[in-house]
């Protein structure tokens, strides 16, 4: 930090999650959670060029709801990763003595206001 007057980076979007800055300070590294996978992009500083530098994307991305805790080494050659998985099981039974079979009917919900 030379004192300056703080300025806004360029390219920056609102889902964009801060990992850090590059080594030599002159870019930095944010993530965009796609539920699935992750877009990973370098952000130069002085030009405001955006650079897609990996898509983090689990080897069974079955049941992954969010990816988190993105971190990447100071020269910007590694990474690593967390998410969440939710997993359930179902189970149907058939044959039970005095259980009529009805039509079944889907019912959909929100919980969110």
């Amino acid at each position: 930090m030379d004192g300056g007057t703080p300025r806004p980076i360029s390219d920056c979007h609102a889902e964009d999650i801060w990992v850090h800055w590059s080594a030599d300070g002159k870019s930095g590294y944010v993530y965009h959670d796609e539920k699935t996978s992750a877009a990973v992009f370098r952000i130069d500083v002085a030009s405001g060029k955006r650079e897609r530098v990996w898509t983090l994307t689990p080897g069974d991305p079955g049941g992954v709801t969010s990816i988190y805790r993105v971190r990447t080494s100071a020269d910007g050659k590694t990474y690593a990763y967390s998410y969440f998985r939710e997993l359930s099981d179902l189970f149907l039974v058939e044959g039970v003595p005095g259980i009529v079979k009805r039509p079944r009917a889907l019912v959909a919900f929100s919980v969110c206001p």
